[in-house]
């Protein structure tokens, strides 16, 4: 499914009354969580959410926060739906397109599950963007083929780089029509880095498609363009 314009996300922080370790609430853990989502330059430069979602969409995509009031849950081990049965028809019946669980435990926690979400405030927006990513575009993890495109897809990382054209094209961040298919021996096509989106004047496109059924060929360029491929293995074309 593509994820076009503002969609609507409710975030509920959930303290956990009998971890162990205990939770340290923090003391304004909304606030903290609003950095996270809104403007967030703990690194000197803005790496929240909404600056990733906006990036990697190239304007394309949004997101419309609020922060829930602290709820509680006496479990150790939080589902992902922990707070459907509590909050699930409310949250739907207010017009919010998904919903995050936001934790204090340690990093792993990212999951998903339809328009549940859950991930703990130690992991980077990387994971948060995941999660959200497969709720609102129903698309899967990328990391569980042998060979995997690593560093060079949030799919496949939670490292907040950008997705590769595939995952853009798949989710309407690019328009198919910027894939160019090959046929022949040889070609020669302009490329433009997929962090910075295709080119509204024609010329450049973002990959080049080799083949015309499953398994093909997708070549692509990659660029250090902006805060978040910066996180990319190395720069260059890659082939997948």
């Amino acid at each position: 499914m593509p994820w076009l314009g503002s969609k609507r996300i409710a975030f509920i922080p959930l303290y956990r009354t009998i971890p162990a370790p205990p939770d340290q609430i923090p003391t304004n853990w909304a606030a903290d969580i609003q950095q996270r989502i809104e403007f967030d330059n703990r690194t000197g430069t803005d790496k929240s959410l909404k600056a990733y979602i906006s990036a990697a969409s190239h304007g394309l995509a949004d997101l419309e926060a609020t922060i829930f009031p602290m709820e509680s849950i006496d479990q150790q081990d939080v589902p992902v739906d922990a707070l459907e049965s509590r909050m699930g028809a409310q949250l739907r019946a207010q017009g919010f397109d998904a919903a995050a669980i936001v934790m204090l435990g340690g990093p792993g926690a990212g999951s998903n599950l339809g328009f549940w979400s859950r991930f703990v405030m130690r992991e980077g927006v990387g994971v948060w963007a995941m999660e959200l990513m497969h709720s609102l575009t129903g698309f899967g993890d990328l990391y569980s083929f042998n060979g995997n495109m690593g560093g060079f897809d949030q799919m496949a990382c939670n490292c907040a780089t950008h997705p590769s054209a595939y995952t853009k094209a798949a989710i309407q961040w690019i328009d198919s029509s910027k894939i160019v298919r090959h046929n022949g021996l040889a070609g020669v096509y302009p490329l433009r880095p997929v962090g910075l989106g295709a080119s509204q004047n024609g010329g450049a496109y973002s990959a080049v498609r080799v083949g015309d059924e499953v398994p093909y060929l997708l070549v692509e360029e990659r660029k250090r363009t902006d805060q978040f491929e910066t996180g990319i293995p190395s720069e260059g074309v890659i082939v997948y």
